[in-house]
């Protein structure tokens, strides 16, 4: 009974390092807190079953293992991600078990008898195994966190087989000292701990893996933003040449109305002006805050914007001089109007409009993006967007970045949706503390 008690008591601590581990190798949770508590909850009694049935360790494996990847569909990640997950997790508990159950081995029954009882040994396994396996996934859980990115089917498949066989060689070896109560247990403990090692490095293989595809995919994703700036840089100097234009050709417009004004054409005159301004309109820059920085990116997102029928909207208020890096400035700035830029092309001309909010005082900074967008293309789950797009791995870098340069000044950021009778908005809020 005592045993009984202490293995469901102990399971328990199991289960809750295996969640540990999932959630953070997988991290993007498709289901509700409740959900996965009740998933838990049952794998916990199933579990619990099988072992007090005795079902035997080949079973008891396959059952965590599919187990192990039922609990990863309770996550946004591919098939591949969630296999890893089972295996590694597996990994390290099977590793802990037979850790414990060789190194039992090595106390000297026969010296202890009279004081402790089979039982014993056998409690004192399941609490070492148990509480070895969740000291493992407290030590490499943070090699996984939040590690978004998808290893190519050819990296996997390597990292895959390691931990695999490991879990079927360790299965071979606890067989055997099982069923022959071998005297060798040195041997199967040098190769149990051989085998731990190995699959240690490749946790950290893995992990390096993810770091290289992540900056990999990342500076694909510069080399497009490259690209598009320089779009944009072409579309500016053509707005500088038109503005430089205008003003080589004010002189003679200058002439022309004072020739109209003498001769008294007013019938004349008034169209002509009218055309001018008109013109200017089209290339006259539109915000002129006093702050170079985001006057400079506002003209030029302006000049996009209109390139593409998108109308942006914008409104700043500085009530003191701004004093923020430049180059953080411009990596919100141009990363939040890129992102708005780039949604309103995905929804009709008549559709696309984009309201830029920036207030400043008291060492307080708020930006807000709000622009319209077309819901099928954002997935948004428990405060975090997820792109339907096919090419998820160049999604959300910018929006990293922009949460990196907000953290500098003490700042956060977030982004909602919100829907209302003209449509869908996705809304974007920065906020910092410039002088703190």
């Amino acid at each position: 009974m005592a045993l009984t008690i202490t293995y469901l008591i102990m399971n328990m601590i199991r289960i809750y390092a295996i969640y540990l581990f999932i959630d953070a190798f997988l991290y993007k949770k498709r289901v509700s807190n409740p959900t996965i508590l009740f998933a838990y909850g049952i794998y916990y009694c199933y579990s619990s079953f099988f072992y007090l049935k005795s079902y035997g360790v080949l079973l008891n494996m396959i059952s965590n293992l599919f187990f192990g990847f039922a609990m990863g569909l309770l996550y946004d990640s591919k098939f591949t991600k969630r296999g890893l997950a089972s295996v590694f997790a597996y990994s390290l508990a099977f590793s802990g078990e037979s850790l414990a159950f060789v190194t039992i081995g090595f106390i000297p029954r026969v010296f202890y008898n009279e004081l402790i009882t089979d039982g014993i040994y056998d409690m004192l396994g399941i609490v070492l195994s148990m509480a070895s396996f969740l000291i493992l996934v407290i030590i490499f859980r943070p090699l996984f966190r939040n590690q978004d990115t998808e290893l190519p089917y050819s990296y996997w498949l390597a990292v895959f087989i390691i931990p695999a066989g490991s879990i079927y060689i360790l299965y071979i070896l606890i067989s055997y000292y099982v069923a022959n109560t071998a005297d060798d247990l040195s041997f199967i403990l040098i190769v149990i701990l051989l085998l731990f090692g190995i699959n240690i490095l490749v946790f950290y293989l893995y992990n390096k893996l993810l770091k290289g595809e992540g900056m990999k995919y990342e500076n694909i994703m510069l080399h497009q933003q490259n690209g598009i700036y320089e779009k944009q840089a072409l579309l500016i100097e053509e707005f500088q040449n038109d503005l430089h234009d205008q003003k080589h050709d004010m002189k003679n417009h200058l002439v022309a109305i004072k020739e109209f004004a003498e001769c008294g054409k007013i019938n004349e005159l008034i169209p002509y002006v009218d055309a001018l301004i008109g013109s200017n309109k089209e290339i006259t820059a539109t915000s002129s805050c006093g702050n170079l920085t985001i006057d400079a990116m506002l003209n030029s997102k302006i000049y996009i914007a209109k390139h593409q029928d998108t109308q942006l909207h914008t409104q700043v208020k500085l009530m003191a001089p701004l004093v923020i890096n430049p180059v953080d400035l411009t990596i919100i700035l141009g990363n939040l109007l890129d992102n708005a830029l780039e949604a309103c092309t995905r929804i009709p001309p008549k559709k696309r409009n984009i309201h830029f909010y920036l207030f400043y005082q008291h060492n307080f900074l708020l930006i807000q993006v709000k622009n319209r967008f077309d819901p099928s293309i954002i997935d948004f789950r428990e405060g975090k967007a997820y792109t339907t797009k096919d090419n998820k791995k160049l999604h959300g870098i910018g929006l990293r970045r922009v949460r990196q340069a907000a953290e500098k000044y003490n700042g956060s950021f977030e982004y909602y949706t919100v829907d209302n009778d003209e449509g869908s908005f996705f809304v974007a809020e920065v906020r910092l503390y410039p002088s703190q």
